[in-house]
């Protein structure tokens, strides 16, 4: 027999039975594991708490598993026997980078806020200070949604505030923020003033 291992819907065997298998005659069919969009195959195993590999050399380039004779029936005569077989899946995941591009040394200190939302209600907030970059590691892949808090860095004006990136577990998985500094001064109009002194005026 063969049996899948890991979340729902994780995976696929194309044969799940030996039927009628002849302990020294018989031809296995084998079997093999296809994964569902969000997961990846792990390997074969001979329990189902999957500890116990199965001999490299019963698979092959598509992870097809053919099992072997494993029974010693006496006299140099090998036999099949009574076993099941375990497919490992497990979700797939990537990591992402936010990077942050155009703070000015004057902002030295300045700090970015960015929410990322994803698959299964995922949700986390990041922070970046100044020109520099944070990853978030093992993200199930899927379409994220990274937003700047524009209210925080309310002195710099980003090109884009909201960028949404599909995840790949083979390339790098990169988004980038750019911010122009718009506003040099600290205070609005209603509180700004300069500090100088009217012809005639004293301290």
């Amino acid at each position: 027999k063969y049996e899948v291992v890991g979340p729902t819907g994780c995976g696929t065997l194309d044969n799940y039975q030996e039927s009628q298998l002849k302990v020294t005659t018989g031809e296995v069919k084998g079997s093999t594991p296809t994964a569902a969009d969000g997961f990846k195959f792990v390997g074969w195993y001979k329990d189902e708490a999957c500890t116990q590999p199965v001999d490299g050399s019963w698979g092959d380039a598509a992870n097809k598993l053919t099992p072997q004779k494993t029974k010693d029936l006496g006299n140099n005569v090998m036999g099949y026997e009574a076993a099941t077989y375990y497919a490992k899946f497990k979700y797939d995941v990537a990591d992402l980078t936010i990077t942050k591009s155009g703070a000015e040394d004057i902002d030295e200190n300045q700090s970015f806020i960015f929410t990322v939302t994803g698959p299964n209600n995922f949700s986390a907030k990041v922070v970046i200070q100044g020109n520099d970059s944070v990853t978030i590691k093992g993200l199930k892949i899927g379409e994220y949604t990274v937003t700047e808090d524009i209210g925080w860095s309310w002195r710099y004006t980003p090109q884009e505030n909201r960028k949404t990136i599909t995840l790949s577990a083979t390339e790098p998985n990169t988004v980038t923020f750019t911010n122009k500094r718009s506003k040099g001064k600290w205070l609005g109009g209603d509180a700004y003033k300069r500090n100088i002194l009217r012809p005639g005026e004293k301290v």
